[in-house]
């Protein structure tokens, strides 16, 4: 009985958080529509997802509306209650830890702001002069597992969609999976562009279009090779936001 009545206060929580969204936080409302539409376009209903630097669970919550069965991954024990907690609600699975290019334990920078903490340990101090990260106070580093992703291929299966928001870590993320999801998105910065450039040298048979910051519409009207994406990025019209990587139509996608 306590598992059953403890399943329906997670639903009747669920529920509450999105009539709060519809009556009183419209402009969230709008932008978790926007998102889920955006992501509606590449994962379809039962594709295994991995949100890789999952943070609270927003992108996780959005790729479960749409239909994914997600993985989050997440080593920020600042998030961890909050995560645990939402998984019981959504159903979807969670791995404690962060990803990388070999199994093993490394150190997480963590600040007041959970989004920002990282595991590359050169970021904070790039990032001191950005003005992103005028507010931000360096604080605990903290040794967490880490995994890489083809052990969680091994573990899940091959995911269709991947996300990867990790703060400065991506081309070690992708620098531990050797299969071809048919879409991967990453965070990119224009403070630490050779890393964006050591992802994309990875990722032979894409094609590529971008979001720029914290926006949920392409910004190109049409799929861009490598060197075009590149040759927008280094424009830097943007400081952030996130690259789509899609396997292109004679490549198999």
């Amino acid at each position: 009985m306590t598992a059953i009545v403890q399943r329906v206060a997670n639903q009747l929580e669920g529920t509450l958080r999105q009539a709060y969204r519809l009556l009183l936080d419209r402009p969230a409302l709008r932008e978790a529509k926007a998102m889920r539409r955006l992501y509606a376009q590449f994962i379809r209903p039962g594709d295994l997802v991995f949100d890789i630097g999952a943070n609270v669970g927003e992108y996780t919550e959005a790729f479960a509306d749409v239909g994914g069965r997600v993985v989050a991954v997440d080593p920020n024990p600042d998030c961890t209650d909050r995560l645990r907690k939402l998984a019981k609600i959504r159903g979807f699975d969670l791995e404690l830890c962060a990803a990388g290019d070999a199994p093993g334990t490394a150190t997480l920078n963590t600040c007041q702001y959970s989004y920002f903490a990282t595991m590359n340990n050169d970021y904070p101090e790039l990032t001191k002069k950005h003005p992103d990260y005028t507010e931000v106070q360096w604080g605990r580093r903290i040794e967490v597992p880490v995994v890489t992703l083809d052990q969680l291929a091994q573990r899940y299966g091959t995911p269709a969609f991947v996300k990867i928001d990790v703060e400065g870590f991506e081309d070690k993320v992708i620098a531990g999976m050797s299969f071809r999801p048919r879409t991967l998105s990453f965070e990119f910065s224009t403070t630490v562009l050779d890393i964006t450039q050591r992802v994309l040298s990875a990722l032979d048979g894409y094609e590529f279009n971008a979001l720029a910051g914290r926006t949920f519409d392409l910004v190109h009207s049409r799929w861009l090779t490598r060197d075009e994406l590149l040759a927008w990025l280094n424009t830097k019209k943007t400081p952030y936001g996130d690259v789509i990587a899609c396997r292109s139509a004679k490549n198999g996608n």
